[in-house]
């Protein structure tokens, strides 16, 4: 099942739902809201086959995994989709779960650094998390434990990544790395389309009888 952990972001989280719906998803979801009384998590808009819990404390996102492994012991696999994540691959969920089998990893595009990280949305095959007895290595609150999943996948030899499936991670960085692609983008275009007239020129100059003007010009 997947596991989609919140916390202080009931907007976002809603954004990702509604992305999950409209993908087509077809297996179902726990919505783990961390901690938060906000008012706003009541309305969340649910996928089918899947439901909201709310945590009386805030465990961090790791703390969620290590609640959600341990409450629900015999699933075939796990799945983490982050409330800052927008699904834009139509039934992005089976070829992950295929992927990942009961012993892997299997991780989606995310726009940014799931070709070499494990991000975007992740399967952990349950015989496998079963195996190490642990979601999240213990003692973690929420940074590094994409670190642990990579140094064992790398080890293992089972980790597969599917980058024709694209679910965006709406991380600040990543929309910082965006803008500035875009802008390096519209000053290369400007300056293509400045210097075009003047290849043209070059061009006329050199496929007519004007050439010989233009070499002396370059010399």
């Amino acid at each position: 099942m997947w596991v989609l952990p919140t916390f202080g972001r009931p907007a976002r989280c809603q954004q990702a739902l509604c992305s999950i719906t409209s993908a087509g998803v077809s297996s179902p979801g726990l919505v783990v809201i961390d901690g938060n009384p906000d008012p706003a998590y009541a309305n969340l808009p649910l996928p089918p086959d899947w439901r909201a819990i709310y945590l009386p404390a805030n465990l961090g996102v790791c703390g969620v995994f290590n609640h959600v492994l341990q409450t629900w012991k015999n699933e075939p696999w796990y799945g983490f989709i982050s409330d800052d994540s927008i699904v834009r691959t139509r039934g992005f969920d089976k070829p992950l779960v295929a992927a990942a089998g009961r012993a892997g990893f299997a991780n989606s595009a995310d726009g940014w650094q799931a070709h070499q990280r494990m991000h975007g949305a992740v399967v952990f095959g349950g015989d496998l998390l079963r195996a190490l007895g642990w979601w999240a290595p213990p003692g973690l609150i929420h940074c590094f434990v994409d670190d642990a999943w990579e140094h064992i996948g790398r080890a293992l030899g089972n980790w597969v990544h599917l980058p024709q499936v694209m679910v965006e991670h709406l991380h600040p960085a990543n929309q910082i790395l965006r803008q500035i692609t875009a802008q390096k983008t519209l000053e290369r275009d400007d300056f293509s389309s400045n210097r075009h007239p003047v290849l043209a020129y070059c061009w006329s100059m050199i496929f007519s009888q004007n050439r010989f003007p233009l070499f002396g010009i370059m010399l």
